[in-house]
């Protein structure tokens, strides 16, 4: 919360930190949200920050910290990454909005749909986008299941889809791309090549 009322809900607070494990911190500004936030993300030029709530995404620029977009993301919205770009021609923003995972181009001003669960009731709930920036790793839960996905982000196509054995609590790939690391709640790690 922020430091000079602890009772607003629903803000981002941004900090300055230096140095990790005895350096300095410096609080920067606090940005009131419409409902509570659950997902931040920055953009890998560091030049957006992304809140969400459950059904609005708002985008900050970062010099100044001023409101540079609102975009509604309909319902259950989930999830947040922006993708890792190697040009400066498109920035990607990947949001889950209840089965699907949505594809948002900031500059195009457009999105693209990869349907990740055939159950509509499903929802996102982990997004790790690939350090190439061509593929996502996408997870959905509904009704006791978990479906883990490989998505082609650049085709919106899902180009793998598993059930998975348990409640999976977070992926991530490494930073080279080659496998990606799934825990989950029975307290294993799988790892896929």
């Amino acid at each position: 919360g922020n430091p000079a009322d602890p009772g607003i809900i629903g803000a981002v607070d941004i900090w300055q930190v230096a140095g990790i494990g005895g350096g300095s911190t410096t609080y920067l500004a606090n940005l009131p949200q419409p409902n509570a936030a659950r997902y931040v993300a920055f953009s890998p030029d560091n030049l957006y920050l992304a809140v969400m709530d459950m059904n609005n995404i708002r985008l900050y620029e970062t010099v100044g910290w001023s409101t540079a977009l609102d975009l509604p993301v309909g319902t259950q919205g989930s999830g947040l990454a922006f993708v890792p770009t190697l040009t400066d021609t498109s920035t990607r923003l990947l949001y889950g909005s209840g089965s699907n995972l949505v594809i948002w181009d900031l500059f195009a001003g457009r999105s693209q749909v990869a349907s990740i669960a055939a159950d509509a009731n499903a929802t996102i709930t982990h997004i790790a986008p690939h350090p190439f920036g061509d593929l996502a790793a996408v997870v959905a839960r509904s009704s006791g299941l978990t479906m883990l996905a490989i998505v082609d982000i650049n085709n919106a196509t899902v180009l793998y889809r598993e059930n998975y054995p348990d409640n999976i609590n977070s992926i991530a790939f490494d930073t080279a791309g080659y496998f990606l690391f799934v825990s989950n709640a029975g307290g294993n790690v799988s790892v896929y090549r």
